[in-house]
Formats: structure tokens, C-alpha cells, sequence
């Protein structure tokens, strides 16, 4: 994206010589966030994956922006409406690039999110661009207004919520202040475009919470440390004319809701289109070039499992597909526990059953007592005729204690893309397949995860697990500690995504009354609410 900044910038200076004094005021600073604003603070967002390449996506970017910012420009000179199409489909997949990067991680953390909906804002600068190209008539907008709301989208709905991310990355004091003002700030500019729409009063309130949200922000930049100097007097600068600025936008707004006339467009014009673009927009990204701040965590590429299912998975499915490894044996679900080890779990507190049950799988055999929530049972009767027809997390709504038996087979680990991967296939009384999980372990950083794949079809599920000691015992979860966000979570898996799913789940294995006897809970939750409880009585059968 560096090329197509210096590319973007050149074209920009080309598009001023050549538009000379004909060039109105909002065109210059529209089309000065297209040619060198957005790929500017484009080189600022983290496309890397783990593997060191980059997201598909953004290398589409990379090629796509050239021919569109050309088309954009030349849509505005020749007064060709129909070129400014390539830049529309430009902001509509940095749109999807930010949805993207926003699926895999979740909603943590706040400054990444930020940035994402920075992103995906880009998308009504596109629409708006285009409206504004073909002079459409959309309800009883001026050509004027039209024109300034496609550059609110490409600066306050674009720019801000990426300055406030990227401020987010570096800040180690005030959190409580910087989640306020960003979520205030991630939410206001489409809030603050349909009150323009729709209600003045709408406007005029939600206008005073971005004021209060950026005054936030403001502070939040004086009291941050930068390694460069020059950075902090340029975003520092930034801050306090956005601080001015906004000012105005709530007198305008305010005039508006009460009736009387406040400022006028061509005033607004001037203050919150030209003088956001050269006081706020153009020293913040010159600052926050030179400061060079990325993420220290690199979010994007998790090790996932490349096999996917059918309509069906059913017990066969391995087979079927050709995915047992005739080379490789296994009997547990890993190889030596120890391999765990971790800050917050050690192998040789676990109890010496527990141990066994990781390492020699085969050799127990389990019961189950699987109990729905009350306000989920309805949804289970329903989920349980579509879990049978798949033949994958096919659970039942059976009360009581039922057996299951399970085997471990080995995967072929080329077809699959993890480390020694092993199939936990678990099978009701009727011989139905209950769980197909395909096992592995996975290390990010200084931690250990237990890598957990069900096939689905058309994609995966994949749960990933720390471990804790809880005594002698085990504890397994997907949820985050307060102290620590790693890649726990599940996630939903295709060819071309990965969504982290609004689902929790957590282990609980102790050993049973005898020394040959387990006990294990799984609980399940989404959107905070426990959806199902499974008691689970484990025992060696050797």
C-alpha cells in the first residue's frame, strides 16, 4: 500500500493542476481522502497472518486502488459518473476487509475494532460518492449535502475511528475513559447521519455525545507517550482542531433542531470539510507514519483444520473421505500431557487418572447425562431432528444417563494442516454418530492450545482450549482469563473466513471417588446465556 500512496498523492497534485480554479471546494477535499488520505492510513491497519503472508483481501486492495483512484478522478474531471464504479467496489472490499479481520478476532480488543469499523464506514463513502457522482435525488438532499455527506463518510466515519484505534494500541492509562469515548465514537457517525436523515433533535444529541466522546480523545492524545517528538506535536495538533471543529458541527447541529439559523453549509463547508482535511485528517496520518505504531499480537491466521464436510458426516465420514492415516497410531486424544505445560497449567499436578484418560483414551469408556436448558430445550427438539440428519454434535434430548462409545484414529495430517492430528469419534447406543472431533495442539506465543475440529458442512467448528489446574484436577476452556486474551475461543471455519462464534465452553475433569474413575462437566453458553450442561461418568475399562 506504500506504492499506492505516493501513486495516490502524485495523481492528487495532477488532479489540482489540471481542475485548476474550476475545482470546487468539497470535490478538493473528497478527493483528497480518496487519493491520499485513505491509502495513507491504509498502511497503518495490520493485514498480516501468522504464516507472514497477508490476507487475501487487502492484496486485492493493493491491486484494485490505482485503476480506482484513477477512475475517481476522472469521474470528477470529465464529469463521467459511471467511472467513479471501481472506487465504489474499492470502499465496498475494504468494507468486507474490515469484517473480515473483525470476524476472526471478536470484539477484543476495542482499538482493533475501532479500526475495523473504520473500515467498513468506507463503504457509505462509496455510496455516497456514487450518489453524489450521479446526481441522484435522495430524499430531499441538495447536491451540496449529497457531496458533504460522502466526505463525512470518507473523514469522521473513516478516519476518526481508525485515529481513535490507533491511539488505543499505544494508551496505558485512562481505559475506562478511552471505552467510552471509542465506542461512542465507533457508533456516532452512522447515528449522527440518520438523525441528518430523519430527526434534527436525533442529530443534535448524538452530535453533543461525539463532541464529549472526541474531548475524550483529545485528552487521551495529550497525556500518551510517543517515541517520536514530532509525532506527538502533529496528533497532539490534530486532536485540538478536531476538538475546535466539533464545536461548530454541534452549533450547526443545534441550529437545526431548534429552528434558528446557526451556520450556514457554505460555512460548514469550510470548517468541517476543508478544515478537517488539512487541520485533523493530514497531520494525524503524517504522526502516526512517523510513530509506526502496529499491534504487538498478531491476531489473524490461527491454526484451523482445512477439512470440511459434506451434507452428511456420520460416522464413515473419515473413511468416506480418505482421511485415516494408515501410517500413524494413536490410542489418546494426546500424546503426553506435558506437552501443555504452561505459565498457568502444570501436568504433574493432575491427578495420575487424569493423565491416563489424555494419554490412553481408548482404554475408558463414558456415560453421559446431557440436560438443556429450559429456554433452550424448544430450539433443542428442532436442533436435534437437523444434528441427526447431518450426523455430527447429534446430542439428543434423551434424559437421563446414555452410553457412548468412542474409538481414536489417526488423521492424515497433510489433509488436514495441523501436527499430528488424531479423530475422537464418539457413537450413541443406535450406532449414530454423536461427536466427529479432530484433535491437535497448537502453541501462540507462550501458550499452549488444545486444538479441537468438528467437520461441518461446507466448514468446521473449532474450539480453542487452555488448560488449567484446579487442584489434582483439569479445567479446559474457550473463554478468555481477565489477565490474558489469547486465541481461546470458537471459531467457525471455511475456505474463505474465520468467524469467533458467540459461544463459550468449559471443562471441568476431576477424578472419581475410585482410582480407575472420572468425572467431567462441559458447560455451554452464547451471548453469556448457559444453554447445556453435560455430566459425563468416564471409567477404564481395562
Amino acid at each position: 500500500m506504500k506504492r499506492n500512496a505516493w501513486f495516490g498523492l502524485l495523481l492528487y497534485v495532477m488532479f489540482l493542476g489540471v481542475s485548476g480554479r474550476q475545482l470546487q471546494v468539497l470535490e478538493a477535499v473528497l478527493m483528497l481522502a480518496v487519493l491520499v488520505l485513505v491509502p495513507g492510513f491504509l498502511m497503518l491497519v495490520d493485514a498480516r497472518l501468522r504464516n507472514g503472508k497477508t490476507m487475501a483481501l487487502y492484496k486485492i486492495m493493493t491491486i484494485l486502488y490505482p485503476p480506482a483512484a484513477v477512475c475517481a478522478a476522472l469521474s470528477f474531471m470529465g464529469d463521467i459518473p459511471l467511472l467513479c464504479l471501481p472506487w465504489v467496489a474499492f470502499t465496498v472490499i475494504t468494507a468486507l476487509y474490515g469484517l473480515r479481520r473483525l470476524l476472526e478476532r471478536g470484539l477484543h480488543p476495542l482499538a482493533e475494532t475501532a479500526v475495523d469499523f473504520g473500515l467498513m464506514y468506507l463503504a457509505g463513502g462509496g455510496f455516497w460518492f456514487l450518489a453524489a457522482s450521479l446526481h441522484w435525488r435522495i430524499m430531499d438532499f441538495s447536491d451540496v449535502l449529497i457531496m458533504l455527506t460522502a466526505v463525512h463518510f470518507h473523514y469522521s466515519s473513516f478516519i476518526i475511528p481508525i485515529l481513535a484505534g490507533l491511539l488505543g494500541r499505544k494508551i496505558t492509562v485512562g481505559r475506562k475513559l478511552y471505552l467510552t469515548s471509542t465506542v461512542i465514537i465507533m457508533l456516532a457517525p452512522a447515528g449522527i447521519a440518520l438523525g441528518i436523515a430523519f430527526s434534527t433533535a436525533l442529530e443534535f444529541i448524538l452530535v453533543a455525545a461525539y463532541l464529549a466522546a472526541l474531548y475524550g480523545y483529545g485528552l487521551l492524545v495529550f497525556e500518551a507517550s510517543f517515541t517520536r517528538r514530532e509525532a506527538k506535536y502533529l496528533i497532539s495538533f490534530s486532536a485540538l482542531v478536531l476538538m475546535v471543529t466539533i464545536l461548530f458541527s454541534l452549533i450547526y447541529a443545534a441550529g437545526r433542531a431548534m429552528g434558528f439559523g446557526s451556520l450556514s453549509i457554505n460555512r460548514m463547508i469550510w470548517i468541517h470539510g476543508f478544515t478537517n482535511a488539512v487541520g485533523v485528517a493530514l497531520p494525524s496520518l503524517a504522526g502516526w507514519l512517523l510513530e509506526g505504531n502496529f499491534p504487538k499480537e498478531s491476531y489473524y491466521g490461527k491454526p484451523v483444520s482445512s477439512i470440511t464436510g459434506g451434507r452428511h458426516i456420520g460416522r464413515h465420514f473419515l473413511s468416506r473421505k480418505g482421511l485415516l492415516d494408515e501410517t500413524a497410531s494413536y490410542s489418546g486424544l494426546v500424546d503426553r500431557i506435558d506437552g501443555f505445560d504452561s505459565a498457568s497449567f502444570r501436568a504433574r499436578r493432575l491427578s495420575p487418572v487424569i493423565r491416563d484418560f489424555y494419554e490412553h483414551t481408548d482404554q475408558y469408556a463414558m456415560r453421559a447425562d446431557i440436560r438443556w436448558a429450559g429456554w433452550f430445550r424448544p430450539l433443542a427438539v428442532v436442533y436435534q431432528v437437523i444434528s441427526r440428519r447431518i450426523g455430527q454434535i447429534h446430542l439428543g434430548t434423551f434424559k437421563g444417563w446414555q452410553g457412548m462409545y468412542g474409538r481414536v484414529l489417526p488423521v492424515a495430517s497433510g489433509r488436514d494442516g495441523r501436527q499430528r492430528v488424531r479423530a475422537w469419534q464418539r457413537l450413541n447406543g443406535k450406532g449414530e454418530a454423536i461427536f466427529i472431533a479432530l484433535y491437535s495442539l497448537h502453541w501462540f506465543g507462550d501458550e499452549p492450545y488444545m486444538n479441537i475440529a468438528l467437520p461441518l458442512p461446507g466448514a468446521n467448528m473449532t474450539g480453542m482450549l487452555r488448560l488449567y489446574n484446579e487442584g489434582s484436577g483439569l479445567v479446559l476452556t474457550s473463554a478468555h482469563s481477565p489477565a490474558h486474551r489469547g486465541d481461546e475461543g470458537i471459531y467457525l471455519h471455511a475456505s474463505w473466513f474465520t468467524m469467533r462464534l458467540p459461544l463459550k465452553e468449559t471443562f471441568w475433569i476431576r477424578e472419581g471417588e475410585s482410582g480407575q474413575r472420572l468425572t467431567a462437566r462441559h458447560r455451554m453458553w452464547i451471548f453469556g446465556l448457559r444453554f447445556l450442561d453435560i455430566r459425563y461418568d468416564i471409567q477404564r475399562s481395562g
